[in-house]
């Protein structure tokens, strides 16, 4: 069984979060398979990331992911996350 992750990715001059997503392996720190918001932050401001939460199940995984970029969303953040019915 394949162990997931949630994650974030933190601008640094604003320490604050501008991504969130779930993965497993390399997945967090992969810079393919971005959109286009990600790739003009990582572009132009240095950025860090951060596991939110280790060891989920793919599923647990998805269902906190949805939870953090929400979180993250009420705060102003997540900038480059997009949510459409629940789901990123």
């Amino acid at each position: 069984m394949r162990w997931y992750y949630v994650y974030r990715h933190i601008r640094l001059d604003t320490n604050t979060v501008f991504y969130v997503g779930k993965g497993h392996a390399k997945r967090a720190y992969s810079k393919s398979d971005r959109n286009r918001y990600w790739g003009r932050i990582t572009k132009n401001f240095e950025w860090k990331v951060e596991l939110i939460e280790t060891d989920l199940s793919e599923e647990e995984a998805y269902s906190r992911e949805i939870y953090w970029i929400d979180y993250y969303k009420k705060l102003g953040q997540c900038e480059a996350n997009f949510q459409l019915d629940g789901v990123s």
